[in-house]
């Protein structure tokens, strides 16, 4: 429900921004940004990656996608800001086990993956026409899921586990406005949050350190 909440405040704030582009083109009381962003989510070694003996697998960097949304009237010293940011990351192992006179390959792959609902503030300057750097931040819902598949022989089997949890967010950056409408730049941040596997019997921590760079629109 809380996933399908945030979901919907991000599908009705893109509405109400198309709905207020037309007002803001004639008296200029509106302004924001749909931007784009991509790159990658640094997560906790200890959570997310192991090497010993018979197991060695890494999760901890996650390519990452988003979208971030952030609008509000020019007089107002911040902006309201909604983001949604997915990661995930996948690494196998293939071994032989000797079963009777037989040795079979078994492969073991490892899947990880985060999604993040935020809702927070920006302040963003304009030191220039063209440049705008900002910060902000606020609150986050961040789900973790983890996976494990082996397979042998053509039989495969599998166990996973999810949770989500609330936290925080911070982040900032800088973005160019070019040709009056096109945003590109980069952002930087970082999230927290701690769920709980049930299966594996750990607490995970499913914020991370966020690199991307951005591109979109501004009104």
């Amino acid at each position: 429900m809380k996933r399908l909440f945030f979901i919907f405040i991000l599908l009705f704030s893109i509405s109400l921004i198309w709905f207020n582009q037309s007002e803001a083109q004639e008296s200029g009381s509106w302004t924001g940004n749909i931007n784009f962003s991509l790159g990658n989510k640094m997560m906790d070694k200890d959570d997310w990656s192991i090497k010993e003996e018979g197991l060695d697998f890494e999760l901890d960097t996650q390519r990452e996608a988003g979208l971030n949304i952030d609008f509000g009237k020019k007089s107002w010293p911040v902006f309201i800001s909604l983001g949604y940011l997915s990661s995930s990351a996948d690494d196998s192992l293939s071994e032989e086990i000797a079963v009777d006179d037989m040795v079979i390959p078994v492969t073991t792959k490892f899947e990880g993956s985060t999604r993040e609902l935020r809702l927070g503030i920006k302040k963003i300057w304009e030191p220039t026409s063209t440049m705008r750097p900002y910060i902000g931040g606020g609150l986050a819902m961040i789900n973790g899921k983890g996976k494990v598949t082996a397979s042998a022989e053509g039989i495969s089997a599998s166990v996973s586990d999810d949770d989500q949890a609330a936290g925080f967010y911070v982040n900032g950056g800088i973005y160019w406005t070019i040709a009056s409408h096109f945003n590109l730049g980069v952002d930087a941040g970082y999230s927290k949050a701690k769920v709980t596997f049930d299966k594996m019997e750990s607490d995970m921590e499913v914020g991370g350190t966020h690199y991307s760079l951005l591109f979109g629109y501004h009104w």
